[in-house]
């Protein structure tokens, strides 16, 4: 591996995932808004380290450390998400860590922040050894 591939991060990654406000309509985003509300008042309390209103979502990865792990990271999201949904979905990924990832619907958002929240739990045992 090269010293690049080991080297650390500054900031850990912070995901940001937007509705396109292009693509989505407001009378569909309102529906959804109500729908969201309901389950959202349903649960006890959101985790710490999500925010969500109506058409933004964001998680960070603090397990995500290094260039090589940002790379097993886009590796595997590219193939699970960005490539079957190419067209639906763009992505921007900033040198200090900011990714913004814009989607065409909420049912594509929901995909994006399972696959992340999966990625999470699956690299929270490596970092706790």
């Amino acid at each position: 591996m090269s010293d690049f591939e080991q080297e650390e991060l500054d900031n850990p990654l912070r995901v940001i995932i937007l509705l396109n406000p292009e693509v989505v309509n407001d009378e569909g985003l309102e529906k959804e808004s109500k729908d969201s509300g309901k389950e959202e008042s349903e649960e006890s309390e959101i985790a710490p380290k999500e925010i969500v209103t109506d058409d933004l979502t964001e998680r960070l990865m603090d397990y995500v450390q290094t260039m090589e792990e940002v790379d097993e990271f886009f590796n595997e999201f590219d193939d699970k998400i960005a490539y079957p949904n190419e067209g639906h979905i763009k992505y921007e990924v900033g040198s200090d860590g900011l990714v913004v990832i814009l989607v065409d619907t909420a049912d594509l958002r929901d995909k994006v922040v399972k696959f992340i929240d999966e990625f999470n739990e699956k690299d929270e045992p490596k970092r706790k050894r």
